[in-house]
């Protein structure tokens, strides 16, 4: 059995999470920048 080893950088699994977290991060943050520019 081949362990698994990450490669330099992120996993899949990690890049996928930070994507969901920055986009959710970036849907309740920029209408109250908007709101606020406004």
């Amino acid at each position: 059995m081949k362990k698994i080893t990450k490669e330099k950088g992120f996993s899949v699994v990690e890049v996928l999470i930070v994507v969901l977290v920055s986009a959710i991060v970036l849907a309740l943050a920029i209408p109250s920048i908007t709101r606020s520019r406004v």
